[in-house]
Parts: C-alpha cells; structure tokens; sequence
C-alpha cells in the first residue's frame, strides 16, 4: 500500500490523473468503470490477491490490444520469462526505481503512444 500510495503521489506531481487499485481484481472493476478514460497502466508483477500484474495486463489487453502497460518487478526479464511465461516486448521499471526513473518510463511510454498517433 505504501508503494502504490508513493507512486501516486509522484504521479499526480507530475499532472497525471491516476486511478489506482490494491489488488487485480480491484483494477478490473476500475478499468470496467473507466477504460476509456486509461491511456496506460502501470502495475506491480507481484500482487495480492491471487492474480499478478502480468495476467491483469494480459485480460485488459484482451479487450485493447495496443494498451500501453509498465510493470514494476524486483524479478529480472529472464525470471519473468520462466516464471509467469512472458516473451515479446515489456516495459520494465526494475524495483526499487527512483521517482525520476518512474516519471521517465512513464513520460517515455506515453510518448511513444503519441509518436504513433502522427
């Protein structure tokens, strides 16, 4: 809860509007609610509440297949590939990140989504 609170907070320094959840299941009902209001996510690999960041960006990708999605993990990319069967191109923002490393992956991630748009 601390870190998600931390996050936030720099986040809405920053001038993002966040909406946030402390479990999988939570963030699905708010994607249900607001997705069209969501131009990115940003979740933790390991989560509580059974399922991890990597199926809830999978089931929201489902549904938006260009979705932008950053996940925070103190795992390596070749532990995340063993162990939750991730292959292909993933944000990765190694923990513990700074606030400048989040605001850049972030800035960078949305960035890129609007490079597309032009």
């Amino acid at each position: 809860e601390g870190v998600r609170d931390l996050a936030r907070r720099i986040l809405v320094r920053q001038g993002y509007r966040v909406l946030e959840a402390p479990t999988a299941d939570a963030a699905q009902r708010v994607w249900e609610e607001q997705q069209i209001n969501i131009d990115l996510v940003f979740t933790d690999v390991v989560m509580p509440g059974g399922m991890n960041g990597i199926d809830l960006a999978r089931r929201l990708k489902a549904e938006r297949p260009g979705l932008k999605v950053i996940y925070a993990s103190a795992y390596s990319r070749e532990m995340l590939e063993s162990r939750f069967a991730v292959s292909g191109p993933l944000s990765l923002l190694g923990k513990p990140y700074s606030t400048t490393q989040l605001s850049q992956a972030i800035r960078a991630m949305l960035d890129e989504e609007r490079a597309g748009e032009g």
